[in-house]
C-alpha cells in the first residue's frame, strides 16, 4: 500500500469518531440493539477508464478514488444510513501539450433522490471555466464564486438538468490553479484590440481610396481652372476660382476624411478605454475583470451581475514542478440535481454541512 493512500485512509478513518463526538453529524440513524449509528455500507460500480493509461499510473489513481470514496462514506455520510452506489471515472485526453489525466469518482443516490449525484474530481477545473472569443482573442472565463463555503471557494452553477454546487479544494487559500486578469491587463488588451481593428480599418479605406501623384493632381486643377477661364471672365471669373479654390480638396484630404468617418466609432472606443485607464484608481485597475458571458467586444464591467463571467488564466506557479499527473493538486467537489424534493435537499444539506474540508487539503499536501 503507498504512503499517501495509507495516510490518507488513517485521516478518513479517524474522522468518523470526531464528527460524531463533536454532534457534528445531522439526523444520524441510530442502530436500536447496540445504540450505534448505522454504518453507510456503500455499493461499488464499475469503473469507467477512457482512453489509453499506464497500468501503474492507473493504480494510483484508483487507490487515490478509494481514498476519495472512504472520505466520503465514513465522514461527510456517517451514522446517517444513507446508500449510494459509487465508480471511478479515469481519462486520457489529447491536448496540444500532449495527454492530459484527468478522474475522480462520482457517487449516485438514485434511490433517494432522482438525479442526484457528487463527484470529487481530481485537477480538473473544466467544470468551472469556458472560453470565449472577446474583442479578438481567445480568453479563458471563469464562473463567479458565489463566496465562500467550508473555507473554500463555492461555485454556484445552473446545469442542463439543474444546478450544481461546486467547491474548490487546494491545500492553501491564497493559493488557486488560476489568476485573475486584472482590469488594467484587459483593457490594455482592448487598446491592443482596436488599434490593430483600426488599422485594418485604415487599410481597407486606403485599398478603395486612391491617392494620386503631386503632379496628377496639380494638373488636374489647373485644367479645372482654364475650363472656368473659357466659360467666365471679369468678376464672374473670380469669384468662381475663388469658390473652387475653397472648396477644392486633394486626394489626401478625402483620404483623410473617409479615414475618420470609418474609424469613428473604434476612435470612440478607444477614447473611453484610455480615459479609464488613465483616471481610475490603481486599486479599481488591480480588480478582477468580470464581464457578460455573451460579450465580443468590450461593454464595461459586469461585478455584481447573474450570470456574469470572470477572465482567467492559468497560474503558473500553482503545480508543482516535476509532480506525476495522476498526483491531486486540487480537488472539485460537486453536488449536482435537478429535483427540489425533499430527500435531495437533504442529502445537499448533508454535504454542506459535514464537507471536512481540511481531510481533503491534508491529502493534498501529501
Amino acid at each position: 500500500m503507498n504512503r499517501f493512500y495509507a495516510i490518507a485512509i488513517s485521516l478518513v478513518l479517524t474522522l468518523p469518531f470526531v464528527a460524531l463526538a463533536n454532534g457534528s453529524i445531522k439526523d444520524s440513524v441510530i442502530d436500536k440493539t447496540s445504540g450505534k449509528p448505522v454504518a453507510a455500507d456503500w455499493k461499488k460500480a464499475d469503473d469507467r477508464i477512457i482512453g489509453k493509461i499506464a497500468k501503474p499510473q492507473l493504480v494510483k489513481m484508483k487507490a487515490t478514488a478509494e481514498s476519495l470514496h472512504i472520505f466520503l462514506e465514513d465522514s461527510c455520510f456517517a451514522g446517517t444510513g444513507l446508500q449510494s452506489v459509487w465508480h471511478g471515472e479515469y481519462r486520457a485526453e489529447k491536448t496540444a501539450d500532449g495527454r492530459q489525466i484527468k478522474y475522480g469518482i462520482t457517487c449516485d443516490f438514485a434511490d433517494r433522490a432522482s438525479d442526484a449525484t457528487l463527484s470529487i474530481l481530481v485537477n480538473d477545473l473544466s467544470p468551472l471555466t469556458g472560453d470565449m472569443v472577446i474583442n479578438n482573442q481567445d480568453v479563458m472565463t471563469l464562473a463567479v464564486s458565489a463566496g465562500v463555503r467550508n473555507e473554500c471557494p463555492y461555485f454556484e452553477k445552473k446545469s442542463d438538468n439543474g444546478k450544481q454546487g461546486i467547491w474548490l479544494v487546494t491545500s492553501r487559500p491564497d493559493m488557486l490553479p488560476y489568476m485573475p486578469v486584472t482590469r488594467k491587463e484587459y483593457l490594455s488588451m482592448v487598446i491592443a484590440d482596436l488599434n490593430a481593428t483600426r488599422e485594418r480599418i485604415i487599410a481597407d479605406v486606403k485599398s478603395r481610396t486612391p491617392v494620386r501623384s503631386a503632379e496628377e493632381q496639380a494638373a488636374e486643377k489647373k485644367s479645372a481652372i482654364g475650363l472656368l477661364s473659357t466659360r467666365y471672365s471679369g468678376t464672374e471669373l473670380e469669384m468662381r476660382i475663388r469658390r473652387y479654390l475653397e472648396q477644392y480638396k486633394s486626394d489626401e484630404d478625402y483620404l483623410k476624411e473617409n479615414i475618420g468617418r470609418a474609424t469613428a466609432d473604434v476612435d470612440t472606443t478607444m477614447h473611453i478605454v484610455q480615459r479609464m485607464l488613465s483616471h481610475l484608481a490603481p486599486a479599481t485597475l488591480a480588480a478582477p475583470a468580470i464581464v457578460s458571458p455573451v460579450a465580443r467586444e468590450f461593454e464595461g464591467f459586469r461585478d455584481g451581475e447573474p450570470g456574469m463571467v470572470m477572465l482567467i488564466r492559468p497560474n503558473p506557479v500553482f503545480f508543482q514542478s516535476g509532480a506525476a499527473q495522476e498526483k491531486p493538486q486540487f480537488f472539485l467537489v460537486m453536488w449536482n440535481s435537478n429535483s427540489d424534493s425533499a430527500a435531495t435537499a437533504d442529502i445537499e444539506s448533508l454535504v454542506s454541512e459535514n464537507l471536512d474540508t481540511h481531510i481533503l487539503k491534508e491529502m493534498l499536501k501529501k
